[in-house]
């Protein structure tokens, strides 16, 4: 029988990491995206052009899939905890918690792991050149101290996959950083 599942985050933001692998993991396994959060700064621009599927309210699902977050606390209200599937994070410390349903490991992007999920498979465009970004952005281009091997080997094994210009990273620094300057107060 086949359970209808939903892939989503937490509440208080959408950022580039939650939003590449909830995409990416809906890809995979054909369900439904539910992202509730506002998108961050992380969320440049020209990405929020990009052809994005996913909804912001919940309809009625058997069961749910947590993607680059682990505390319980900040599990959405509209879901019973029983029905969590899965749950993957690159932050440690809930994973006594969650047990056999947590896949959380210390890398640099919870994209990471996801990517890791496609195995053979090709990603299609979109989903690569967002898995793409939120690996470099979440290690803060490979600089941060997060940052493994299997980050590093994860972009490169997404290169053939995107589409993305040759400047992406400056790019899209560049527009994180104008963002931020017109809002510097916010």
């Amino acid at each position: 029988m086949h359970k209808k599942l939903c892939v989503t985050s937490g509440t208080a933001y959408t950022d580039i990491d939650v939003l590449a692998c909830a995409i990416a993991f809906a890809e995979l396994n054909d369900c439904d995206v539910v992202l509730q959060g506002a998108f961050n700064a992380t969320i440049s621009k020209s990405i929020r052009k990009w052809n994005l599927n996913f909804r912001t309210q919940f309809d009625t699902y058997d069961q749910f899939v947590i993607v680059d977050m682990s505390n319980p606390k900040y599990v959405p209200e509209q879901i019973s905890e029983s029905k969590i599937a899965k749950v993957f994070d690159h932050h440690t410390g809930f994973e006594n918690y969650w047990g056999n349903r947590g896949q959380i490991e210390l890398v640099g992007a919870c994209a990471t792991l996801i990517f890791e999920l496609f195995g053979n498979r090709k990603p299609s465009i979109t989903t690569a050149n967002l898995l793409y970004t939120a690996i470099f952005a979440n290690t803060l281009n490979f600089k941060a101290s997060v940052t493994t091997e299997r980050d590093k080997k994860a972009f490169e094994e997404l290169k053939p996959f995107i589409d993305l210009p040759a400047n992406w990273i400056e790019q899209y620094y560049s527009e994180i950083e104008s963002d931020i300057f017109k809002n510097f107060r916010k």
